[in-house]
């Protein structure tokens, strides 16, 4: 039983949900069966304590019947009580939806011919949805469904004045161009992690041809989904990034806050793909929506932040050299990291923090203390070594640290893509050490090489290098 679906579903109840299930259960008017309202005071009885001793079938039984126990008897009953939550969910869903409640009562009063009563929920109705804030596909359907009834209401009147037909048709067609956008940007994100996953999108280009034709201009939520569709698929044209970036800051409120975060990760990959293809302007760019997301609350989840994020958003601060906010961010957030990757990560961020600000020593002392157990530390931290045996001159500790860097990418066998990158950085980071003082003509040729190289996430670091030859 402690594992039953009658247990999960009522474990996962919150307090408020708990306390008004009780009172729910209680009335008649829900439920008539009174052995299904013991077999609750036996699971209420239990305050929580809900362990594999506690709660078995053979002692809700007992708590139930005085005779003998049936094994079928009491599994029937707590099919009852899985029956009987699932109507209480049903019920509370119903009874949050208001535009569902107000439509039921429309339908009501419309079959019981009461015209005049179903005209005022009409109204009522249209008066709610003209206050909504988040105008997506959900509430642009609710809009079709209201200028449906109020098609309806209006025909068992007279059919030869005019009619609202052409909202009907808007409200549905706006409804679906948002679905079908919103759903082509999940199967894009799908296609980028795994080529095997392709999808056939119907009217998906009729649907960006109307777009791009203006018909959509004025709907704030098919622009977002436009402009998410275009910066997947046209990685390099910004102005579909900026255009989203534009909407994010200024429209947020429009869309649910789980669609706004599916969007601003579109945004931040995008900016990420161009800065890991050595665009520096992109690192402002990917700092202010990470600040965007701390602001909005979006990258906390579960009041945990991800370490990944974590790391990245003090790599974005500091090569901005935002010292001041960098510290005030880690004294802020340190916390909402998962317990046993916090002390690790703070460390780095503070050897991080003392490179940044110049202190060689400090860092390279921290950095020596600890063998991270966290692979994209390690080969940070390794990146951090290796800059500050290139800016101190130190060519035999830089020579043995390329060397051991490259056995490491091999012996522990990263990714593809961070392989790559890695070893471009080894590469690149030889030529300079072996490159002859004032050698015009090679550090020409290494700079081109350099700027064509992809991936290569230290691109400017590396520029920067030449430039001080």
């Amino acid at each position: 039983m402690y594992k039953s679906k009658l247990i999960k579903i009522y474990t996962h109840f919150d307090r408020k949900e708990k306390a008004l299930f009780r009172k729910w259960i209680n009335s008649p008017m829900h439920n008539q069966h009174k052995d299904v309202l013991l077999l609750f005071e036996f699971i209420f009885s239990k305050r929580g304590n809900f362990t594999a001793l506690s709660i078995t079938k053979e002692k809700a039984y007992q708590f139930i019947y005085t005779s003998s126990y049936n094994d079928l008897r009491i599994r029937h009953l707590m099919s009852l009580g899985v029956t009987t939550l699932e109507k209480f969910v049903r019920f509370t869903i119903q009874d949050s939806n208001d535009f569902l409640q107000q439509k039921s009562l429309i339908q009501f009063y419309k079959d019981r011919a009461l015209n005049n009563f179903s005209q005022q929920e009409i109204q009522k109705a249209k008066s709610a949805q003209k206050q909504q804030l988040i105008k997506d596909g959900a509430y642009y359907y609710n809009q079709y469904e209201l200028e449906s009834e109020i098609f309806e209401q209006a025909g068992e009147d007279e059919r030869v004045r005019t009619t609202n037909l052409q909202a009907v048709f808007d409200a549905y067609s706006t409804a679906f161009v948002i679905e079908i956008l919103r759903h082509a940007c999940t199967a894009l994100t799908y296609q980028n992690l795994n080529k095997k996953n392709q999808f056939n999108i119907p009217f998906l280009q009729q649907v960006l041809e109307q777009i791009e034709l203006g018909t959509y201009q004025e709907i704030i939520s098919v622009q977002f989904y436009y402009y998410s569709y275009k910066s997947l698929t046209e990685p390099n044209q910004a102005r579909h990034y900026q255009q989203l970036k534009k909407l994010l800051f200024e429209h947020y409120q429009e869309l649910e806050s789980s669609e706004i975060k599916n969007i601003h990760v579109i945004a931040l990959n995008f900016c990420i793909k161009q800065l890991n293809n050595g665009d520096e302007k992109y690192v402002q760019e990917v700092f202010d929506l990470f600040k965007y997301g701390l602001d909005y609350n979006i990258l906390i989840k579960n009041n945990v932040l991800s370490r990944f994020t974590y790391k990245n958003i003090i790599t974005a601060a500091l090569r901005l050299k935002k010292i001041d906010w960098t510290k005030q961010f880690l004294k802020q957030y340190t916390p909402y990291l998962n317990t046993k990757y916090q002390k690790n990560y703070h460390h780095f961020a503070h050897a991080k923090l003392l490179y940044t600000k110049g202190n060689y020593d400090e860092t390279m002392h921290l950095l020596h203390q600890v063998e991270y157990d966290d692979l994209f530390l390690n080969l940070d931290a390794k990146m951090i070594l290796l800059k500050i045996y290139y800016e101190q001159g130190s060519s035999d500790a830089l020579e043995a640290l390329l060397n051991s860097f490259y056995i490491y990418l091999q012996r522990k066998e990263v990714m593809g893509y961070h392989q790559s990158n890695y070893k471009n950085i080894i590469k690149f980071t030889k030529k300079l050490l072996y490159l002859a003082p004032y050698d015009k003509e090679n550090a020409r040729k290494l700079q081109d090489q350099i700027e064509q190289a992809s991936p290569l996430t230290e691109k400017y670091w590396l520029l920067e290098q030449i430039h001080r030859l």
